[in-house]
C-alpha cells in the first residue's frame, strides 16, 4: 500500500503536481489512500480535483482512505457542505 502524502498547500498552482501524483497512485490500485495532515490551506480547485478521483475510483469499484487529516483539511470540507464525503473517506 503507498501513501500519497499531500502538500501543506493545496491551491490553485499545487493542483497540477497534485493531479499526476493522484493520477500515478489511482493508476496502481482502484484504493488510494491520502494523508493531509500536513495540509494548512486548500482550495476549491484542489477538492474539486479529490472529488473528481473520488469518481473516477467509485466508477471502477475503488475509494479513498483518508489515512490523516488536518484541522484545516477538515475545516474545508465543513465549510464547503461537504462533510459526509470526508467522514467516507475516513471510514
Amino acid at each position: 500500500m503507498s501513501v500519497t502524502v499531500l502538500p501543506p498547500r493545496l491551491d490553485l498552482a499545487a493542483a497540477q503536481p497534485v493531479l499526476c501524483a493522484l493520477k500515478a497512485a489511482a493508476a496502481d490500485a482502484p484504493v488510494t489512500h491520502l494523508d493531509a495532515s500536513a495540509v494548512d490551506s486548500i482550495g476549491t480547485a484542489c477538492i474539486q480535483l479529490l472529488l473528481a478521483l473520488d469518481s473516477s475510483l467509485s466508477a471502477r469499484g475503488g475509494r479513498i482512505y483518508l489515512d490523516a487529516s488536518s484541522p484545516a483539511f477538515t475545516e474545508a470540507f465543513q465549510l464547503l457542505g461537504l462533510q459526509s464525503i470526508h467522514d467516507r473517506w475516513q471510514a
